[in-house]
C-alpha cells in the first residue's frame, strides 16, 4: 500500500481485481457472520433501513399478499370444491371433493346475470365514467 497525494492509502496490486479496481476482501469473522442466520438477517435489515424505496416495496408486497392473494387463492379454492349448502341441491356429495359445480352455476347458471353479469357491467360503466371524467378534467 503506498500513500498518494491526498494522503489516501491505497489497496497494493494484490489487493485489487483484473480491472484495476480494489476488491472487498471479507474477514473471517465477518464471513462466519454471513453465514450464520442471524447475520444474514442483520445484513439485510441494514440494507433496507438504508433504502426507503425497498423497505416500502417490501412491506407494500407483503400487504398485498395478506390482503388479496390469500383471500383470492381462497375463494378459488371454495368455488372448486363441494361445501356443506350445496347438499341442498346434490343430496349424494362428498363435502371437500372437486367439482365446476359452483363456477359453471355463476357463468351460465339461471342466476348468472343477476350473480355475475349485471354487477360486471355496472363496473365497467363506473369505470369508463371515471377514466372520462378524469381525463376531461386533466388529472
Amino acid at each position: 500500500m503506498g500513500p498518494t497525494d491526498s494522503g489516501v492509502t491505497e489497496p497494493s496490486a494484490e489487493g485489487r481485481g483484473r480491472d484495476g479496481n480494489p476488491t472487498a476482501i471479507m474477514s473471517l469473522a465477518s464471513q462466519a457472520r454471513f453465514r450464520s442466520g442471524f447475520g444474514v438477517l442483520a445484513f439485510l435489515w441494514q440494507r433496507l433501513t438504508g433504502r426507503p424505496e425497498v423497505l416500502l416495496s417490501a412491506v407494500l408486497t407483503l400487504m398485498l399478499g395478506v390482503l388479496v392473494l390469500f383471500p383470492l387463492a381462497e375463494v378459488i379454492r371454495e368455488s372448486l370444491s363441494y361445501q356443506d349448502y350445496d347438499k341442498g341441491h346434490l343430496p349424494d356429495i362428498v363435502v371437500g371433493d372437486f367439482t365446476l359445480f359452483h363456477v359453471i352455476r355463476v357463468f351460465w347458471g339461471d342466476i348468472s346475470w343477476a350473480l355475475f353479469y349485471k354487477p360486471f357491467f355496472h363496473s365497467l360503466v363506473v369505470a369508463v365514467a371515471v377514466t372520462a371524467i378524469s381525463v376531461s378534467a386533466g388529472a
